[in-house]
């Protein structure tokens, strides 16, 4: 395995970690996935480029242009945050599990 790979299969990792542990107490990342996803992307991007990578020594240092800014934000918007997001809203269960009472059955 490359040290790519190596790499940022943690990282994503730890990006589903951190949103599916603050859908916990936020709830509303769940119902508004698209917005918060993209939300998401963009502080996963600000993480990853002010603190992550300037402590790693693998950055590039500046002047960066501004289309390269623009292609990483919305990488990350669209690549990361929302698929992330739908994911939770897809796959998780609610908090509170209703049941309806029909014909002596439980149902959920």
């Amino acid at each position: 395995m490359d040290a790519w790979r190596a790499s940022a299969l943690p990282q994503a990792y730890l990006a589903a970690t951190v949103y599916c542990v603050a859908s916990r107490r936020l709830e509303f990342l769940r119902p508004y996935f698209l917005l918060c996803g993209m939300f998401y992307g963009i502080a996963v991007y600000l993480v990853m480029n002010l603190i992550v990578l300037p402590v790693s020594g693998l950055h590039a240092a500046g002047p960066y242009q501004l289309r390269g800014l623009i292609q990483g934000i919305l990488v990350h918007m669209f690549l990361i945050g929302v698929p992330i997001a739908f994911c939770l809203y897809k796959f998780s269960m609610p908090h509170q599990v209703r049941h309806v009472e029909t014909k002596g059955r439980l149902l959920p």
